[in-house]
């Protein structure tokens, strides 16, 4: 299953959205009413053939399991594996607000929109994975018609999360500080919140410890203190804001904006992150891609799947500090998970 896994996240999955955007995509701005597949309709269909003809080579339990209902997966009543919960993120196009597709129901436990809630209707499993990757122009927005709202609306619009929360981790925080933090469900039961955030920013440690004592002085960003200008510092070249400010420099702030707010989030998981009173202290590890490239951030490719093979059999390069951070926070989480 794992080799199966791992091929299948490795396929070539842009081709039919390109596919999808200049041919169908395409017509369909000169028909006035919607009848052709779009680019985000054929990415899942590319995920559910891959997903079948990988099980055709590597026996898997279900050929069928991208194009069956979402919630079917924790529903099957011959399923005796455990199955961890999900949290997929998405943001609301119309306002901004994480959108969180999951199978469970946490009520008013984190600032989001349920999107089984708003929509009335489950979907596909590789729908319900795309309303977390919805790559701007890559894929398409999701289409909610009639959604259930505080006031009428005809049509409401997924897009991908990381417009809210570009480091993945606010709904995760919100979620385990409410189950933790007093009177919640998991105030008096003896557990200890582990966080593992597989990161593309090319440094591990994420942020430079505090210094203790430290006297007044001149603040700087968390995340700039010590740090390469990859984890989001200025240090290059602005590019064709610096040809043309009055043109492209909002967009750039926009943009950047967009990944220093992403930033924050993260930040506030490590200094602040949510842990019982009186209990275990909550972990917070990551495992970065460090000196390795990543064509689109895409977290699942060649790269990225190197890396975390490459942990799980010992094989990790230890040469540099990030990669040694490595070392040492997954076998924190193995000594974690075995005790």
């Amino acid at each position: 299953m794992r080799q199966a896994v791992s091929s299948f996240v490795g396929d070539d999955y842009l081709s039919p959205a390109l596919a999808g955007m200049l041919f169908p995509d395409l017509l369909q701005r000169f028909v006035p009413i919607s009848v052709l597949p779009d680019r985000s309709e054929a990415l899942e269909k590319g995920w559910e053939y891959g997903w079948r003809k990988r099980c055709e080579a590597i026996p898997c339990d279900d050929p069928s399991k991208f194009s069956t209902d979402f919630l079917s997966l924790w529903s099957q009543p011959s399923r005796k594996a455990w199955i961890p919960a999900w949290l997929i993120g998405g943001a609301l196009q119309e306002d901004g607000r994480p959108v969180l597709t999951s199978n469970i129901q946490v009520g008013n436990a984190i600032d989001a929109w349920d999107f089984h809630y708003i929509a009335g209707t489950d979907v596909r499993l590789s729908t319900a994975i795309l309303n977390g990757a919805r790559f701007p122009y890559v894929s398409s927005s999701g289409t909610i018609s009639n959604p259930v709202m505080p006031h009428h609306v005809d049509a409401v619009h997924i897009v991908d999360g990381g417009y809210f929360d570009a480091a993945g981790v606010e709904v995760a925080r919100g979620l385990a500080q409410s189950m933790v933090a007093s009177g919640g469900v998991a105030s008096t039961d003896n557990i200890q919140p582990i966080f593992l955030l597989i990161s593309n920013d090319g440094v591990n440690p994420p942020f430079t410890p505090d210094a203790v004592g430290a006297v007044a002085g001149p603040s700087t960003p968390i995340a700039c203190r010590d740090q390469s200008p990859k984890s989001g510092c200025p240090g290059k070249d602005g590019g064709l804001s610096t040809i043309a400010p009055d043109l492209f420099g909002p967009i750039q702030g926009l943009y950047r904006s967009r990944a220093a707010h992403g930033e924050r989030l993260k930040t506030l998981l490590y200094r602040f992150a949510p842990t019982q009173a009186g209990g275990v202290p909550t972990k917070v590890l990551t495992v970065d891609l460090c000196s390795m490239a990543v064509p689109m951030n895409w977290a699942l490719s060649a790269n990225a799947r190197h890396v975390v093979d490459d942990l799980l059999t010992e094989k990790q390069d230890s040469a540099g500090e990030c990669e040694r951070q490595n070392i040492s926070d997954f076998n924190q989480l193995i000594s974690i998970l075995r005790s």
